[in-house]
């Protein structure tokens, strides 16, 4: 396996092991546990970790910790579940490039322990498996792959616009989507993506498949299909803004039929999009979501870079860009154009950058009003996009759902919790309790206090194997030398 790995990722395996991260038993010591179910601190408590299981959950003072244990003093600080990006990408089907490995000690560097990677093409799949394996044998340093999934669309010529191009699994007509699925099953992935321009009656063809080999169908909304639909056929989760707007509008017929016609419409600065927007039609959508448990991964970290230039300058000498490698950096070459331009308004009029702004905000109401209904909210980044950085992202999300409306019990929730329960694992994960899988993150403060003290880490437990910060360090550190 380490063969097939750049040098980031093999110097992090020897990290790992020089750093003694193979104990069998760790005691965290005087450690407030974060209860990420009911929203409250278990004070004081020592938690034993035995191989890749927590053992124990007790009262320090009443505890007596086995004479084999590491001891990590943890009183001050604060252990919580590791954290899932419920929308990753770890492969370069667009630039055939080989898969993004440099991400993978990036992700445990800033606490994430898991992920949803939302298209891995079915011949990639024994890969896939072997990064599974190597990490249950404590061989691998990134995060777990816990659900993956490929993209199912329609013909690429069949509107303008069309995205993301040749290398996508074409279903032109439901039985061919059908076909398509049944080989999905056949190869291992967990679920399949739908995209933008499937076809109604392909879409339905397939998500009924779907449901006839208890294969899930998440990902965009097509046009053709609307987001009502897509939750009301079993769609399992929707991915970023599309189709949230246009039901959201009390122009929705209109909408979807112009994006029809070219999905260009759906990439741009629109404003019947923001005008129409109805509280009482998303208010229905929310229903409809809820009532079918229909999950919503808003992804505003990804949006932020169409926000309008008041938003533009975050990107501006960003230290993480240090981390990300050369061949990497020169794929994201059109967006950082793209970003210098608009940030000197040489691509946007006055009322454009407005109109940008205003669906910005529009965003955060909906993804407040989702959350206020009782949507389930899931944490992703898209990361593999551009001024995407693996794990770090993640965090920057946490922080926008925060901005957006929800308490920080739910951003941390929608990254921890929420995630463990969509994906049916919540017997394993999710939550710090006696008999879970110990992926865990220990923080300097609490982050039910403040959201931002996500950034305060530690430690990272992954799979039972103790990263403490100078390992956390020295990965950061590797993954900058190995980019220049």
């Amino acid at each position: 396996m380490i063969r097939l790995l750049p040098r980031m990722l093999a110097a992090a395996v020897a990290l790992l092991s020089q750093a003694g991260a193979t104990a069998a038993t760790l005691a965290f010591r005087h450690v407030n546990v974060v209860d990420v179910e009911h929203g409250r601190i278990l004070a004081d408590r020592v938690v034993l970790v035995r191989g890749n299981r927590i053992d124990r959950i007790a009262r320090d003072a009443t505890f007596q910790v086995p004479a084999d244990a590491q001891i990590i003093e943890a009183a001050g600080k604060f252990l919580m579940p590791g954290l899932w990006d419920m929308h990753a990408h770890n492969f370069n089907y667009v630039s055939g490039r080989p898969p993004r490995t440099w991400q993978f000690p990036l992700f445990i560097a800033y606490g994430v322990t898991g992920v949803r990677d939302m298209w891995v093409k079915a011949k990639d799949m024994p890969l896939v498996r072997q990064w599974r394996t190597d990490l249950d044998r404590g061989e691998f340093v990134g995060p777990r792959f816990a659900a993956v999934g490929t993209i199912v669309d329609g013909p690429e010529d069949a509107k303008p616009g069309h995205f993301p191009g040749p290398n996508v699994d074409v279903a032109p007509t439901p039985e061919a989507g059908r076909r398509m699925v049944d080989g999905l099953q056949a190869a291992g992935v967990d679920f399949f993506k739908t995209y933008n321009s499937l076809s109604r009656d392909v879409y339905l063809a397939v998500v009924d498949e779907g449901k006839r080999r208890h294969l899930p169908v998440a990902g965009h909304v097509p046009w053709a299909v609307g987001a009502r639909l897509a939750s009301d056929s079993g769609q399992r989760s929707v991915e970023h803004e599309y189709g949230m707007m246009e039901s959201c509008s009390s122009k929705e017929r209109e909408l979807y039929a112009r994006e029809q016609k070219d999905l260009r419409w759906a990439y741009s600065n629109d404003s019947l999009l923001v005008d129409s927007y109805s509280e009482e039609a998303c208010l229905s959508l929310a229903a409809t979501f809820a009532r079918n448990h229909t999950a919503f991964t808003p992804t505003l970290v990804e949006d932020r870079f169409s926000a309008g230039t008041e938003t533009l300058g975050f990107f501006i000498g960003d230290p993480r860009l240090a981390t990300v490698p050369q061949n990497e950096l020169d794929s994201w070459q059109d967006a950082r154009d793209l970003l210098r331009k608009g940030l000197a308004k040489g691509t946007m009029t006055p009322q454009d950058d407005a109109i940008s702004a205003r669906w910005w905000k529009e965003l955060f109401t909906i993804t407040r009003l989702m959350e206020q209904q009782g949507v389930t909210i899931l944490a992703g980044t898209d990361v593999g996009n551009p001024f995407i950085y693996p794990g770090a992202s993640l965090l920057d999300e946490l922080g926008l759902l925060n901005d957006a409306g929800l308490t920080p019990l739910q951003a941390l929730q929608a990254a921890t919790l929420n995630p463990a329960k969509f994906l049916h694992i919540e017997k394993d994960f999710g939550t710090v309790e006696r008999g879970k899988t110990a992926d865990l993150v220990l923080l300097d403060a609490n982050p039910l206090e403040d959201i931002a003290n996500t950034r305060r880490i530690d430690a990272v437990v992954l799979n039972g194997r103790l990263f403490d910060r100078s390992t956390l360090d020295a990965l950061l550190a590797s993954a900058k030398r190995s980019v220049h």
